[in-house]
């Protein structure tokens, strides 16, 4: 009998046996066979517009599909993802207006939950580029756009990347064997998602933010791009990505801001899609029109939070695009003029047309005197219109050209001094009522504060990096945790002063009434009409860096929560402003 027959009668523990053994003169050893790896394979139909048999794109129920449901599960949080209110000492912090922090326990809770299906990047990214399920995160709620659809009533932007902070699962808290890893080796995108009136999903799409980056045809196979004509749940771009990106609806046409440490920055985004016969929408398509963006380097503007608004310096004024980057500071883009304009779809030519089929003639909502932007003219080769050129020679005001308007923020230091850096989260939402027969109107806002620092906060502020991170550290939260919001008003008339200020609060969980999740960041807030002509509010929330999430508020219960500064009232009258 050969030496091979002999090892392959024995099995594995008596091979193992064998070696622990001292060997004896001529006496014969047999090494254990080495399990193999299963190979594990992906069930679901790959996406037929794709068909590279290297990489798995997306691997959904349907490719193409739209959601029908936000009917998703609630996440059950460990102990050290909780706010753990029970635990916090009343003297230990001082809170905006005085008043200890609220529980609130909203009158609706809607989970946002959407199948993007698994998601794979460029073979050099992996394994962190493996086919793998994204979490959601930071939604950001504005009304829709004009005539996207008939049941088309909101949209919100989510981030969506692998990097969550649901729990130990998360890429985030592996070994990384002391490697660093680049930015773009983890899938990190903004999906767009349409609502209904109930809050219902009808459909979502990925933002194509960067047209020139995002779309061309030969680098599809390599997952760096999206092809022309893609639509729906495609399989998104790997460049170029946009986080927290927030909405917010100007007469109709949706503008869009991201984080930025360096600037303030906003887009105009285009929304098509094809209405169904129940009202609701296909073919969804999501961009920015490429010389369509607008930014400001000021300093004192400068953060990755910025509350936008609309507003007129006089009665009956142009209405203008404004920005409130911190409390008490206000900045204006200026009044854009609308136009239309149509574009022929060509070859190579996505700065207007987004990924729309090549061929066709596309009208978009264009804003006639937006400033000249010598990137977009020299580098990209965008024309001029001879408006523009016009406009520019007279030095003439332009939108786009950022400027201060009102600085109020010293008369709001000692209110908004309790130790934490007070931001701006959401786009500043027109609200009224009736108060002694007259209407009273106010711009609101919802603010955030956090009384934690993550590892990474920690690393930040000792001039450290935070990538690699020691086995003792891992598991804990990298950045800021143990939010708050608040609300406030604005007075809608210049010089725009902060009317009213609420307590401070977080949202209640679901698994806990009486406590909250440790990271509620609130992206967006809209409006709804409720059942008997009453009105709600609509905020959307990331919940632990893991959730997407809707809560609605009785308005009358906001009005409430809200008490008015020294010296002001928490409406005005609008008085044509």
């Amino acid at each position: 009998m050969s030496l091979n027959s002999i090892c392959d009668s024995l099995t594995h523990a008596e091979k193992m046996s064998m070696l622990k053994q001292p060997k004896q003169k001529g006496e014969i050893q047999c090494p254990p066979q080495r399990k193999r790896k299963k190979k594990h394979s992906h069930s679901g139909p790959r996406n037929t517009a794709l068909t590279d048999g290297f990489t798995v794109m997306t691997n959904s129920t349907d490719p193409m599909h739209l959601a029908e449901s936000t009917n998703a599960p609630h996440v059950n949080y460990s102990r050290n993802r909780m706010y753990k209110f029970n635990d916090l000492d009343p003297g230990q912090h001082r809170w905006i207006t005085g008043a200890h922090p609220e529980v609130l326990q909203p009158d609706r809770r809607v989970v946002l939950g959407i199948d993007f299906g698994n998601i794979s990047g460029p073979l050099q990214n992996r394994p962190m580029s493996l086919p793998r399920r994204m979490n959601s995160f930071n939604p950001s709620i504005a009304a829709a756009p004009a005539g996207l659809c008939p049941r088309c009533k909101y949209v919100a932007a989510v981030r969506v990347e692998p990097l969550h902070q649901c729990d130990r699962t998360s890429p985030l808290y592996l070994d990384r064997h002391r490697r660093t890893v680049a930015a773009t080796a983890y899938f990190r995108g903004t999906a767009l998602v349409v609502l209904d009136d109930d809050l219902r999903l009808l459909g979502h799409t990925w933002l194509i933010s960067a047209p020139k980056h995002h779309i061309d045809n030969a680098e599809v196979l390599t997952r760096w791009t999206v092809p022309y004509d893609a639509a729906d749940n495609f399989a998104p771009p790997w460049l170029v990505r946009l986080l927290d990106v927030r909405l917010f609806n100007i007469e109709g046409r949706l503008f869009a801001t991201y984080a930025c440490k360096a600037c303030i920055g906003i887009m105009l985004i285009h929304v098509h899609g094809v209405a169904t016969p129940d009202g609701g929408v296909r073919h969804l398509r999501a961009f920015r029109q490429t010389d369509h963006a607008f930014s400001g380097t000021d300093k004192w503007a400068r953060g990755r939070n910025q509350a936008f608004f609309e507003g007129r310096r006089s009665p009956g004024g142009p209405r203008e695009v404004l920005v409130q980057p911190w409390l008490g500071l206000v900045g204006s883009f200026g009044a854009p003029e609308w136009t239309k304009a149509t574009h022929l779809c060509r070859e190579l030519w996505r700065h207007s047309c987004g990924t729309h089929p090549r061929g066709i003639h596309l009208t978009l909502a264009t804003i006639a005197n937006r400033n000249i932007n010598q990137h977009f003219t020299v580098n990209e080769k965008i024309s001029v219109s001879d408006y523009r050129k016009r406009l520019y020679r007279k030095k003439q005001p332009m939108f786009g050209d950022f400027s201060m308007v009102s600085n109020l923020s010293a008369s709001l230091s000692s209110e908004l001094s309790i130790g934490e850096t007070v931001s701006t989260t959401t786009n500043l939402l027109r609200i009224g009522r009736t108060v002694n027969g007259a209407r009273c109107e106010a711009l609101l806002g919802i603010g955030h504060t956090h009384r934690g620092d993550g590892w990474c906060l920690e690393q930040k502020k000792r001039g450290l990096g935070c990538n690699r991170v020691p086995i003792s550290q891992r598991f804990r939260i990298r950045w800021g945790f143990r939010y708050t919001q608040f609300l406030y008003t604005v007075d809608p008339r210049p010089p725009y002063p902060v009317l009213a200020l609420s307590h401070e609060w977080c949202i209640a969980s679901s698994q806990d009434p009486a406590d909250c999740e440790s990271i509620q960041f609130v992206g967006g807030a809209a409006l709804r009409n409720a059942s008997g002509g009453s009105q709600e509010v609509v905020v959307s929330y990331g919940v632990n860096d893991c959730e997407a999430k809707l809560a609605t508020f009785k308005l009358e219960r906001v009005w409430g929560m809200l008490k008015a500064r020294p010296g002001f009232e928490a409406c005005v009258l609008p008085s044509g402003y």
